[in-house]
């Protein structure tokens, strides 16, 4: 009798072995999308940066000290200029700052091409040739960050957030340790507005078109933000600016009540936004301009007027637009005032 249930036993255990097996077959076949998965540490609680003391800059005293190192805005346009309090930091085929007028005090820091320039007290982060590297605000100090080769980059003042070239999405601590995958699929372009990350994940049916999630800075909370297929966006706490490419329209979204509102049915070249505007240049290369509350859309100014290229760039700095052609770069009021900057 005991041989039997021996004999039972090992046949039970035989089929359950062959079914969980089969099950992990077929479920092995599935391939389910995952959306940014936070990320998860040896222990049960995220990895903390140490806490960061930024004194102010010695050549910017008495200024405002960036918590975010450039607008979301600035950096999907290259982030060709970044400003802190009365300072501007901007491309001048080098690395030049300035006070706002673009005039006062302008001086050349370092050569080569800057681009994703980020600003956080005394340390600029940008990109040259898509290595990272710092340097201070008086132009000392320059040195590489880490090896990996980037393409986007937004810095806070504890992280530096950015996506390489395979489109995958980290977070470092400023010195380039403690390197953190924030998103399990490729994303496209991100956007920090205050404590949210706003991101664009491919859809896996068309390859240049997004999904738009958002999550916190720690990689939680994540939730879908509109149900559409977007080329491009930009976002202003509750409003979403975003395009698409077939058919081609700019829209404007409100995260509360759902609204959506075409603004334009161009292809658009470029955009941007200020506290109080939204700016975007159609193919007629026409800038134009609209509030957040949707009143004032407005021409500021036809382009066709100046030395324009395919490339153009559109850099906010407090109640100015810099318009970056190929070869000049332009100041431009919202009412229209072009004033051409030394490069």
């Amino acid at each position: 009798m005991k041989h039997k249930n021996v004999i039972l036993i090992l046949l039970c255990c035989i089929l359950l072995g062959t079914a969980a097996g089969t099950y992990a077959v077929i479920n092995n076949n599935k391939k389910p999308v995952t959306i940014c998965k936070a990320p998860k540490p040896n222990n049960s609680q995220p990895p903390k940066a140490a806490p960061v003391s930024i004194p102010p800059a010695a050549s910017q005293k008495d200024t405002v000290i960036n918590t975010i190192g450039n607008t979301g805005g600035n950096i999907i346009n290259k982030g060709l200029a970044a400003q802190q309090g009365k300072w501007v930091y901007f491309n001048c085929d080098g690395l030049c700052t300035a006070m706002l007028d673009m005039k006062t005090g302008w001086k050349k820091l370092t050569d080569g091409y800057p681009e994703n320039i980020n600003v956080i007290g005394d340390w600029i982060y940008f990109t040259e040739g898509n290595i990272l590297y710092k340097i201070k605000t008086d132009g000392t100090d320059k040195s590489q960050i880490t090896d990996s080769r980037i393409n986007y980059l937004t810095a806070t003042s504890q992280y530096l957030f950015y996506l390489d070239f395979q489109e995958n999405f980290f977070r470092i601590n400023l010195d380039g340790s403690n390197e953190t995958k924030l998103c399990d699929d490729l994303c496209q372009s991100f956007y920090i507005d205050n404590d949210w990350i706003y991101f664009g994940t491919y859809n896996t049916q068309v390859r240049n078109q997004l999904e738009t999630f958002k999550m916190k800075l720690d990689g939680s909370n994540i939730s879908k933000v509109q149900k559409d297929i977007l080329y491009t966006f930009l976002v202003n706490t509750d409003i979403l600016y975003y395009t698409y490419y077939k058919p081609t329209k700019l829209v404007r979204f409100n995260q509360k009540d759902k609204n959506s509102i075409t603004l334009n049915n161009n292809y658009i070249i470029s955009s941007n936004l200020s506290k109080d505007y939204f700016f975007y240049i159609d193919n007629t290369f026409k800038l134009y301009k609209i509030s957040h509350n949707g009143t004032a859309h407005s021409l500021i100014y036809d382009l066709q007027k100046l030395n324009v290229s395919a490339e153009t760039h559109l850099i906010t700095i407090q109640d100015y637009i810099l318009y970056y052609s190929q070869q000049y770069i332009y100041k431009i009021s919202i009412d229209g005032k072009v004033e051409q900057i030394a490069r």
